[in-house]
């Protein structure tokens, strides 16, 4: 889980900081939407390093930042459930399972 989200992160950043796709993804968005997922791709970053170095406060902060990306993404950003984005709940659902199963092994 943490080197997917290592391999993952700097592309999600560069896609944020990208003028043209963030124009885009604020036209079809909103213009929260490109503040919101920099907050939480940053959060993630920060409780993917936790989570590397075994620490509980990684499991907290992923935990939250995955359960406010999927009702964000639910609620205010997905007028139609597909097929992908469903698959993608279930792989965050499942990362999050994961780790909070593996808590009590962290310090």
């Amino acid at each position: 889980i943490c080197i997917l989200n290592f391999i993952s992160l700097p592309f999600y950043f560069a896609m944020l900081t990208n003028p043209e796709t963030k124009a885009a993804l604020e036209k079809d968005y909103g213009s929260a939407y490109v503040p919101t997922a920099f907050a939480l791709a940053a959060f993630s970053t920060v409780a993917v390093m936790g989570l590397w170095r075994m620490k509980r406060w990684g499991v907290c902060i992923f935990t939250a930042a995955g359960i406010v990306g999927l009702l964000y993404d639910l609620f205010y950003i997905t007028s139609v459930k597909t097929p992908t984005n469903l698959l993608s709940y279930l792989f965050e659902i499942l990362f999050m399972t994961i780790i909070i199963a593996h808590y009590k092994k962290m310090t």
